[in-house]
């Protein structure tokens, strides 16, 4: 077996606990070693329980003689992660438009979505949470 860790972990090689045993995720760590080696930044995943922002595509009524995609908008609502992989990819479960979590309403999302399908939450975001749901 090869184990690898993803340079976001900070791990050493102790434990097997976020090793990563799959070869396309190989591959996703080993671009994010390239890319920190290139840009001197690190790429660092949204953390478990952490608010993002995802782009949600807004319902249409189904209609016969509507086409879906000339009647749709989209827009941005929160998440919260609820499940985090070792390359970075994360399962997200997205806000109502009232600011309440919708547990029916996960995705998934990448490093190679963020900015395009996601972003990161700023706490001066007009995006927040419903009280009492943190």
């Amino acid at each position: 077996d090869l184990y690898v860790w993803p340079p976001s972990s900070g791990a050493t090689g102790t434990g097997r606990a976020q090793a990563i045993r799959s070869f396309v995720v190989l591959r996703e760590v080993l671009m994010q070693y390239l890319d920190e080696r290139r840009t001197g930044k690190k790429w660092i995943p949204p953390m478990l329980k952490e608010l993002v922002e995802v782009e949600v595509r807004t319902d249409v009524p189904e209609h016969p003689d509507v086409n879906r995609s000339d009647t749709a908008s989209t827009e941005w609502r929160l998440a919260r992660v609820v499940k985090a992989h070792p390359d970075g990819r994360f399962m997200a479960c997205v806000y109502d438009s009232a600011g309440y979590p919708d547990e029916q309403f996960l995705e998934w999302y990448s490093r190679a979505d963020e900015n395009m399908e996601w972003r990161r939450h700023r706490p001066d975001s007009s995006l927040q949470p419903a009280l009492g749901t943190q």
